[in-house]
C-alpha cells in the first residue's frame, strides 16, 4: 500500500540505525516520535497509517527495545494511545 511505504521505510531506517548502537540514543526516540506524529488523527489517511505502524513487526520490536531500556516515555505512550484510538480493526 503506497500510502504507508514512506512510514515503513522510516521505521526500517530507524531499526537499522538503532542496531548499530549498543545504547538507545535520544535522537532515536525523537525519530520515532516524528514517525508516530505522521499518523496522528489530523493527518491524511491517519487510520490507515496508524493501523500499518501499530501492526508492523519492526515498530513492535523498537517499542520492546525502548521499554526494556526504560526509554519508552510519556510522549510515546500518548502518541500510541492516540493511534490505537483511530486504527482500523483487522479481521
Amino acid at each position: 500500500m503506497q500510502i504507508c511505504e514512506h512510514l515503513i521505510e522510516l521505521i526500517e531506517k530507524l531499526v537499522d540505525k538503532m542496531s548499530k548502537s549498543v545504547k538507545v540514543k535520544d535522537n532515536d526516540i525523537e525519530d520515532l516520535e516524528k514517525i508516530l506524529d505522521l499518523c496522528r488523527r489530523d493527518m491524511e489517511y491517519a487510520a490507515v497509517k496508524a493501523t500499518r505502524i501499530l501492526n508492523n513487526e519492526k515498530y513492535i520490536a523498537i517499542k520492546k527495545q525502548l521499554k526494556e531500556s526504560g526509554k519508552w516515555n510519556i510522549r510515546l505512550i500518548q502518541l500510541e494511545e492516540e493511534l490505537e484510538g483511530i486504527k482500523l480493526d483487522i479481521i
